[in-house]
């Protein structure tokens, strides 16, 4: 699958009461491993990534305490615009080269 940008929400209560100790940490190590990303709230990430969406989540689903965490993926489609206000760092990952997990570079999207 080609790389493309990946949007990805997470609850941490999901259908529990307790949220997940350390959720941002543990998510984190695993998604340096698949995919280039930028959090930009607490709860929400954009991925580069050529992973397929049923993919993340089942493996975000098996980290520590995720069980009951809900997850949203959903593929972003940037040729088809896009506008807001977000931090200089986020349009500068946005339009940047990025750098696979194995330290390969590879050209983000036009």
């Amino acid at each position: 699958m080609n790389r493309r940008y990946v949007h990805l929400g997470v609850n941490p209560f999901g259908s529990g009461t307790n949220a997940v100790p350390n959720l941002n940490s543990i998510l984190e190590s695993y998604l340096v491993q698949r995919a280039d990303y930028y959090r930009y709230a607490s709860q929400n990430y954009v991925l580069y990534t050529d992973a397929s969406l049923v993919q993340i989540a089942n493996e975000i689903k098996s980290l520590p305490g995720f069980q009951l965490t809900y997850i949203f993926l959903s593929e972003l489609n940037l040729a088809a615009g896009y506008f807001g206000w977000m931090h200089p760092d986020f349009w500068r990952w946005l339009a940047g080269e990025r750098t696979t997990p194995s330290g390969a570079k590879i050209q983000a999207l036009p």
